[in-house]
């Protein structure tokens, strides 16, 4: 904790006993500590046993082809359509309730979405422009006002409360001894830095390369720095040792550590959060040094993504996780190593399928939920992906 200011090494100190004096067989509010370098065992675990399981399909017509999904609440969906416009759904899926279609090079146009983000509460899209500004409109697409004009810098931002973001520039850019995040208001842009947390000292992946000529070079490459769920924001810059929530009130909570600092051991592989619930959490560890061939790279081969771990709060277990569908009969079709918890809100998970295995599924007999098969039975190949939306059970069961 020697990153952070004088006096935020003791308020974090504080923080993690205070949230930790809560039965450990809750699963909630306890500071996890995790070996980095431990390999944990697979285990296959049925996403029914982890939440409440609803599918989702996209109401698809020439207008509504969805290209990538962005995000899934309980109050809208939404996504990304052709020609950058953004698809603004209904909770169900059913039917649009909003549409913002401005790419182009005018003043009150985007011409890139570096990313988005969708204020179900204000009626209100945030589409940050890669390296330029974010610019706001309302559900109809009319343009509202432009924040951070003419700013240079890729920023990676989390909704907190109801009027600001927690946001911080690429890991490239930071410098040591800086302060690389602010709160940034939804309203007028204005940036107040977060003055407790300091990051004094700069931690890479490190790539070597090998070239065809026998020549060496080097590449750092990042682990993220701020995790985004649609309404929690996390700080996770290794550099921090500690992966901190932000809360609404701009308290922050200690939520898991590395049991060994990458700033004492260099070769200790870095923790990458990748989201969290009242009874799960998921992380990778990235090896710290990578030798990688530029003959691979050119022809599309990278490394080895590392496993996506889960630990569960209520048996205090790390385990990499093999998902089993109970509503498909034939389990290896259906596994998966990841959910996604970046777009959706604290609490929930979402997965995707696509159309065209699900139907293949139907036909071989493999569907044995009725209100699903009555679902595929809808779709054609060209249809939109059903979106499968996890509710994650408390740590009491339900």
């Amino acid at each position: 904790m020697k990153t952070l200011v004088t006096g935020f090494c003791l308020f974090g100190i504080v923080l993690s006993l205070c949230f930790g004096c809560t039965n450990s067989s809750s699963g909630k509010g306890d500071l996890i500590v995790v070996d980095t370098k431990a390999n944990f065992p697979e285990k296959e675990i049925c996403i029914q046993d982890l939440a409440d399981v609803s599918y989702i399909p996209l109401y698809i017509s020439d207008s509504t082809l969805v290209l990538r999904i962005f995000s899934v609440t309980p109050d809208g969906i939404a996504a990304e359509g052709e020609k950058k416009c953004i698809l603004l759904f209904t909770p169900d899926g059913k039917a649009l309730q909003g549409m913002v279609s401005r790419n182009g090079e005018g003043p009150e146009e985007y011409s890139g979405i570096c990313d988005y983000f969708v204020d179900w509460k204000r009626k209100e899209v945030f589409v940050f422009q890669d390296f330029r500004s974010v610019k706001v409109y309302d559900f109809q697409g009319r343009f509202l006002r432009e924040l951070l004009a003419n700013n240079r810098s890729r920023l990676a931002f989390a909704s907190v409360g109801v009027s600001d973001f927690v946001c911080t520039y690429s890991n490239n850019e930071m410098q040591t001894g800086s302060r690389p995040y602010f709160r940034f208001s939804k309203e007028t842009g204005k940036v107040d830095t977060l003055d407790a947390v300091t990051v004094n000292e700069q931690i890479f992946i490190n790539r070597k390369i090998l070239w065809d000529d026998g020549r060496e070079t080097q590449a750092k490459g990042g682990v993220n720095c701020l995790f985004s769920m649609m309404d929690a924001g996390f700080l996770t810059n290794p550099s921090l040792d500690t992966v901190f929530q932000v809360l609404p009130d701009w308290s922050m909570k200690a939520v898991v550590m590395p049991a060994v600092s990458p700033r004492k051991d260099k070769n200790v592989p870095l923790l990458d959060f990748l989201g969290a619930s009242d009874s799960y959490l998921w992380a990778q560890f990235h090896v710290r040094h990578v030798t990688v061939r530029m003959s691979d790279m050119m022809a599309g081969r990278r490394e080895d993504s590392p496993s996506v771990n889960m630990y569960d709060f209520r048996t205090g277990e790390w385990c990499v996780p093999k998902y089993v569908n109970r509503d498909f009969s034939s389990e290896s079709c259906y596994l998966s190593q990841y959910i996604s918890l970046f777009a959706v809100p604290y609490g929930y998970g979402m997965m995707t399928l696509g159309a065209p295995e699900l139907i293949e599924a139907r036909e071989a007999g493999e569907v044995v939920n009725d209100e699903l098969n009555q679902l595929i039975s809808s779709l054609d190949e060209e249809s939109n992906p059903v979106i499968v939306l996890l509710k994650f059970k408390s740590a009491s069961g339900r």
